[in-house]
């Protein structure tokens, strides 16, 4: 029999084990909780240690796996769990400072728009300054992620609002 493969839905990541492992190896969630996938080949059947090897079995076929369904178009697995988190936090200190989503309320311009604060950030984690809300320098590159993300929001949602005024 092959290697199981196991999906975690916490952290969407797939990992490979021949072992018994209780929990992801990436985010800790238990294994009972996951999928399991038993890696084949879709012309003879036969078990494979990992998807690669399948792939690279030197057969013009495909590697058979257990479960099927149609790809997602957008490539959570890819993420950074650690880094979403991070800029989750700072989401909610900010909420607790200002409140929910207040920069959502009127477009934030000039010097504290967010373009101008991103490359201050920027700007901040090159010198090596510790950001003064999360840990270290690379609080800073969350920091400009958020405000990269509230410029995108802006562009997407406040021309809207003045199309449907």
């Amino acid at each position: 029999m092959g290697t199981e493969e196991y999906y975690c839905p916490t952290c969407f990541k797939s990992f490979l084990t021949r072992e018994k492992a209780d929990n992801c190896i990436f985010c800790n969630r238990e294994k009972s909780e996951m999928e399991t996938v038993t890696i084949k080949c879709c012309a003879c059947g036969k078990p494979f240690n990992t998807v690669q090897e399948a792939t690279n079995c030197g057969l013009s076929h495909q590697p058979k796996v257990g479960a099927k369904r149609n790809p997602v178009e957008c490539r959570y697995d890819l993420l950074i769990p650690e880094f979403l988190q991070e800029m989750a936090k700072l989401a909610g200190i900010g909420a607790k400072k200002y409140g929910d989503r207040n920069w959502q309320q009127s477009r934030l311009e000039g010097d504290k728009s967010p373009l101008n604060h991103g490359i201050d950030h920027i700007l901040r984690y090159q010198k090596g300054v510790p950001s003064d809300v999360l840990d270290g320098k690379e609080g800073q590159l969350v920091s400009c992620a958020f405000n990269c993300m509230m410029e995108w929001w802006y562009e997407r949602n406040m021309e809207r609002e003045i199309e449907e005024s």
